[in-house]
């Protein structure tokens, strides 16, 4: 566009009893003597119809139209808030308030524009109204996360917002920081009756919020929202140490505020999963289901029972977990390990040692010598079964039964997860299925055999 080419404004109006119909407002640079109209160059073309019945101004329609890229400020000067920053709007749309509620009609592109109150950059995105229907397309990043996403919501301007089919992609989900989130959230007992007024207090209670501000404030009420149907997808995340990806699942939120996630399948810790998860987001209650096939169960262990290096090898099983705003654990831990290791558990470790002081002077080998005699590997179990009960981050009872063929145990007892402390009884069987020398030093000299491994825990 020429910079020294002149502005002009072209208005066309009619005004009757109580309503003015504005034809046309055109903001076109260009010569204002040229009558041709191909010589201008348009900017905005505006028309609307206003009653004025009653002292009450009441727009019945108003089209817009940004034939060229418009800075998203003009937006704001429009709609009287300071919602968006940055960025141009390009396209044609109207606005139609002779219904229950008013709708839209046209199409419209975004590019780079920043609504900072929701710490949203929308790289480029597109709307287009009709047949009842927005259809969204857009990407670009939510707080520090790049997504994708594209969906129909009904056409209707008012909240909640009904998003009736839709499909999301993320790059990176932090579980723990969406749980923070989560329990800050406090949406509203019902969806917000004026749309104006509730983007206005949202924009001053977050004026100065960006994109890349990551804290956990709330900036949304979910009660303005409704979504029936959409398809999740992301490409990884992680819950401390437990690393997931290739996830893809179904995503609702009803009136009330409760979240609900379904997959199929997904890898995580070195396996797969299925997973389902409720969030109640007005109660901050969490429930999450998950089915695990051959993950690591050190990974597991650690993370979720603070138990590093106690268990060894490839797990599968069922978890349910619920939690609350404290996020302290109650449910339910079930699992098998085949070709195992518990061989620093400590506690197991210790069974063995009282289990070995059988008074025989062959107790006194040591340790180096029985390991050249006797091949029983340390920990090692052919099939380690789990079945662990929580209650508000206390295991009680745990329950863990192992075997090999020389050393079968079970253990029974309660574990704290936060103070770290277990108080448990451990049953064990000593085989002797290999006769000769061997096989009697393999029962009698087990204390000595135990203390090559230091405790981790007694």
């Amino acid at each position: 566009m020429n910079d020294l080419a002149n502005r002009v404004l072209v208005a066309k109006m009619h005004f009757e009893n109580t309503l003015l119909s504005i034809k046309s407002l055109d903001y076109y640079a260009g010569n204002p003597e040229n009558k041709n109209p191909n010589a201008r160059i348009p900017i905005i073309s505006f028309n609307s119809n206003i009653d004025f019945a009653d002292n009450k101004t009441f727009v019945k329609d108003f089209e817009l139209e940004l034939p060229k890229p418009m800075p998203a400020g003009f937006i704001n000067m429009l709609i009287k808030q300071k919602l968006f920053k940055g960025g141009t709007f390009t396209g044609k749309m109207q606005v139609l308030n002779t219904g229950k509620y008013p709708i839209l009609k046209g199409k419209m592109q975004l590019h780079e524009v920043r609504v900072p109150s929701q710490r949203l950059y929308i790289k480029n995105g597109q709307m287009e109204a009709k047949n009842g229907l927005i259809h969204l397309n857009s990407n670009g990043r939510y707080r520090r996360s790049e997504y994708k996403a594209f969906g129909d919501i009904v056409n209707e301007i008012k909240f909640p917002i009904i998003v009736k089919d839709s499909e999301l992609a993320i790059d990176c989900i932090d579980v723990e920081k969406y749980l923070r989130i989560f329990n800050n959230q406090m949406p509203s007992e019902q969806a917000a009756a004026d749309v104006k007024d509730a983007v206005a207090i949202s924009i001053e209670k977050n004026s100065n919020l960006t994109e890349d501000d990551d804290s956990d404030i709330q900036t949304f009420d979910l009660a303005n929202l409704i979504i029936e149907k959409c398809t999740l997808k992301a490409a990884k995340g992680f819950y401390k140490d437990i690393n997931f990806a290739n996830v893809v699942g179904n995503l609702t939120l009803d009136k009330n505020s409760m979240l609900k996630i379904e997959s199929n399948k997904f890898d995580i810790a070195e396996g797969t999963s299925s997973a389902k998860i409720k969030c109640d987001l007005k109660n901050h209650k969490y429930n999450i289901w998950l089915a695990l096939i051959q993950v690591n169960s050190d990974l597991i262990a650690s993370t979720i029972l603070n138990l590093p290096n106690e268990i060894n090898g490839k797990a599968s099983g069922l978890m349910e977990l619920n939690t609350d705003d404290s996020l302290k654990l109650n449910g339910r831990i079930q699992f098998r390990v085949y070709e195992g290791i518990i061989a620093k558990i400590g506690l197991v470790e210790y069974a063995m040692k009282v289990a070995a002081l059988f008074r025989n002077p062959l107790t006194m080998v040591t340790p180096s010598v029985i390991s050249d005699l006797v091949s029983i590997p340390e920990g090692k179990f052919n099939q380690i079964d789990g079945d662990l009960r929580l209650k508000n981050n206390v295991v009680a009872p745990m329950m863990i039964k192992s075997s090999s063929p020389q050393l079968s145990s079970f253990i029974i007892g309660t574990y704290d997860l936060e103070a770290q402390d277990a108080a448990l009884r451990i049953y064990t069987k000593f085989s002797n299925r290999k006769k000769g020398m061997y096989g009697f030093l393999r029962n009698l000299s087990l204390n000595s055999l135990a203390n090559r491994i230091p405790l981790s825990s007694r």
